[in-house]
């Protein structure tokens, strides 16, 4: 899958619903569906993808108009 090609907002919005069902199950002392949750949240492409994302905005964005200066 291309990174330019990635549905963003549905992205988001699944780790948002994964998110939501994690706060729900802490509360409820349910550790081995907060454990489950979690273990999908961090070995799901769409998460990875969102931090590989947030790295390329964060870190090359800036460089690249820096390297232009030098």
């Amino acid at each position: 899958m291309k990174f330019n090609r990635i549905n963003w907002r549905s992205v988001y919005k699944r780790l948002e619903i994964k998110q939501i069902e994690l706060i729900k199950a802490y509360p409820e002392n349910n550790m081995e569906l907060v454990k489950h949750i979690q273990i999908l949240i961090l070995k799901d492409f769409r998460t990875t993808a969102i931090a590989v994302r947030r790295v390329y905005i964060n870190v090359a964005l800036p460089l690249r108009g820096l390297m232009g200066k030098l």
